[in-house]
């Protein structure tokens, strides 16, 4: 055994011995040399880290990537969802009365044979409008999903609002309607559905429990329906969710005044609700007219 240096100057032991051949005789030897590698150790350590750091990285990319990619492809699915659950809310909103009046009638007419021709005639009206509710909820989920664009056309506010007066049950209720003539740029089906909404809304909730409402509309010539109740009001901790699905704080979910919040921003108008000289609420529904 003996110490010596390579050509680049390193540090070897060399080791020299004598091996046996497949006879038993010695036949020739081996030289084995051992060289340090503690300086080797460092660039290989360095050399695996930075594998194992791009490696973490590498992963840590794809994950965000795939995560961005799932997201977008998911995200139309999600609003297609989201859609259908604000119609199907929307349609069993609307329906629920026109439902319950239609069986109503049904059974008038087969309890009482001198008023089945008038029952008949009603029922026939009352499924026609169900019939345009179901085009309205079917022409607000088209818009919504940017399918669609609404039917405007000029049309008289003052009349709309009386007709709507004129064709829901008020039951001893005190109403009054001072509407002046007013031309406004609107589809007909979804205002007659807003209006509809908030005129119903004053019926169930503004008024004392067991009392008639007191209710006024008006219109003015700049396009701005008013409805106030004499009811309990709008709590002011109510105020920034009224018109949110499931928030109306009046005991029910809220959508008629969601759907008429939605017309209003659909025709590029507004709804708020305030309190009412009358003691109760006040909703303001404003609406761009004919010659703006």
């Amino acid at each position: 055994m003996s110490n010596a240096h390579a050509e680049n100057g390193h540090p070897l032991r060399l080791l020299a011995v004598p091996f046996t051949g497949p006879d038993g005789d010695t036949t020739g030897g081996a030289i084995v040399t051992a060289a340090d590698t503690a300086d080797d150790q460092k660039p290989h350590r360095e050399l695996t880290l930075l594998l194992a750091t791009g490696c973490a990285v590498l992963l840590s990319l794809s994950a965000v990537a795939g995560h961005l990619i799932t997201g977008r492809a998911i995200r139309p699915a999600l609003n297609a969802l989201q859609q259908q659950e604000a119609f199907l809310a929307d349609a069993a909103h609307d329906l629920r009365t026109p439902a319950a009046s239609l069986r109503l009638l049904a059974e008038t007419a087969m309890g009482d044979s001198t008023s089945r021709t008038a029952a008949l005639e009603r029922t026939v009206r009352l499924a026609t409008r169900m019939g345009d509710l179901i085009d309205g909820l079917l022409t607000r989920a088209r818009l919504t999903a940017g399918v669609a664009t609404l039917a405007r056309e000029p049309l008289r506010l003052d009349q709309l609002v009386e007709a709507v007066v004129d064709e829901t049950p008020t039951d001893g209720h005190q109403i009054t309607v001072d509407a002046e003539p007013v031309v406004v740029n609107a589809d007909p089906d979804l205002l007659r559905r807003a209006v509809t909404n908030l005129f119903t809304n004053a019926l169930t909730h503004g008024h004392a429990a067991g009392r008639p409402a007191e209710i006024e509309l008006s219109v003015t010539p700049d396009g701005v329906l008013t409805i106030d109740d004499a009811g309990p009001g709008v709590s002011p901790d109510l105020a920034h969710s009224l018109f949110d699905r499931f928030h109306s704080g009046f005991g029910s979910t809220g959508l008629g005044l969601s759907i008429a919040s939605w017309v209003a921003q659909a025709h590029g108008g507004t709804l708020i609700a305030t309190g009412s000289p009358l003691g109760g609420a006040r909703f303001t529904l404003r609406l761009p007219t004919h010659d703006r």
